[in-house]
């Protein structure tokens, strides 16, 4: 990479970095926990995809790599694994029943889902956990859809859906881990797109205007979020007719992670600066 290319780099870091930062202020985690994780990061990415081919990654290569000394290559390699795999099976599992609500004809008409018994009498929601989450509990997977607000009982003691996607939205620890996840997606695509050329680049567009009114931001506010929300059910269908962990007899090979993320943004860009902190 030429000087140009890593002085652009360090640029996008400070502008990607900006908002992390002030995340990072408002819940008191100081700098030195934040070197930390980025070293953390450097050593890891370093160890699992930068190895020379047929060879062994060793400490000294990865600190070459990374800048970092052996002793600290060394230190981290030994540290225990972070591991978000609960959350991410939680939100997928819960992801794929609010899904199958939706669309299979035996727990929905025309799209809306019906309101269904806890168990007994079809349909019932323990046979939509039973079909549409593997062997999660159904009673875990009521819990954890109505502890954030996607589901009610009714006066009759049925299960109604109450929202049409899963967000773990009253939940500070699983909103941060949000953050992580999607972050990594729109970079790694990001990643894909300046190494690769040609059919393989990934889909990475945005539309943005610059000199909007207070009342169209209102508006528009509310028209992207009604369409958007309309393209991601017809992405949700199109992946739950192919995932292989409800329709088990569905040919082909391999293990692939796919999926589109949609966000809107705004900023206002006459808001006044604050004065600086003694």
């Amino acid at each position: 990479m030429n000087s140009n290319d890593q002085k652009a780099a360090l640029t996008a870091l400070s502008t990607l970095l900006s908002p992390l930062v002030r995340i990072m202020i408002r819940l008191n985690i100081p700098f030195g926990s934040f070197a930390e994780a980025a070293r953390q990061a450097y050593v890891r990415v370093a160890d699992e995809e930068f190895q020379l081919s047929g060879k062994k990654q060793t400490a000294s290569r990865i600190a070459v790599l990374t800048g970092l000394t052996r002793k600290d290559v060394a230190r981290i390699r030994d540290l225990p694994e972070d591991n978000d795999t609960a959350l991410n099976e939680r939100f997928n599992r819960c992801t794929r029943v609010i899904s199958g609500w939706l669309q299979d004809p035996r727990f929905s008409r025309n799209g809306k889902p019906l309101a269904l018994v806890i168990d007994g009498a079809e349909p019932s929601f323990k046979s939509l956990v039973g079909q549409f989450s593997g062997d999660m509990p159904m009673r875990a997977v009521l819990d954890e859809l109505a502890r954030v607000g996607a589901t009610a009982l009714d006066s009759q003691g049925r299960v109604r859906l109450n929202k049409a996607a899963y967000v773990p939205s009253s939940d500070q620890a699983d909103k941060l881990a949000m953050l992580g996840r999607d972050t990594a997606d729109l970079i790694d695509t990001i990643d894909h797109n300046l190494t690769t050329q040609g059919v393989d680049t990934r889909f990475q567009l945005k539309v943005e205007y610059d000199n909007l009114s207070l009342e169209a931001i209102e508006a528009f506010r509310r028209f992207s979020d009604q369409h958007s929300m309309a393209l991601l059910r017809q992405y949700d269908e199109w992946l739950a007719r192919h995932d292989r962990d409800v329709h088990h007899d569905l040919p082909g090979t391999g293990r692939y992670r796919a999926g589109v993320s949609l966000f809107y943004f705004e900023q206002n860009l006459h808001a006044t600066k604050k004065e600086p902190h003694p």
